[in-house]
């Protein structure tokens, strides 16, 4: 999902666009379609804030502010318990990290692949 709220962007202090609004949803396909120097990678650059906006809002997709931050926590936790093991299940030797996180890893892709509907397999 994207929606842009009363946005206005240009350069160096010049506004190209002025209160440019439009919402689009998940799934819908939409074209930006103009004469040369109507704005359009204008628009493209602050949607993907390569510039920064005059005014206005841009939403851009879900909110994943507590999402990224706990995977990168959980990831982090789980490698060193897979490593941790690694080190001392065969205590003279060491097995390879990415042996146990593939052990705990395919089962779990597996999962998700079973748990998403309209799958013929599985």
């Amino acid at each position: 999902m994207i929606e842009l709220d009363n946005v206005s962007l240009g350069y160096n202090h010049q506004a190209i666009l002025h209160d440019v609004s439009m919402k689009a949803g998940p799934g819908q396909i939409l074209g930006l379609v103009g004469p040369n120097g109507s704005g359009k990678s204008t628009l493209i650059k602050g949607m993907t804030r390569v510039i920064d906006l005059f005014s206005g809002r841009i939403f851009w997709g879900p909110d994943y502010r507590f999402l990224l931050p706990l995977s990168t926590l959980v990831g982090a936790i789980f490698l060193i318990l897979a490593d941790t093991l690694a080190r001392t299940i065969i205590p003279p030797t060491e097995i390879p990290v990415g042996i146990i996180t593939a052990l705990c890893g395919a089962p779990f892709f597996l999962y998700l692949l079973r748990r998403r509907k309209g799958l013929a397999f599985f």
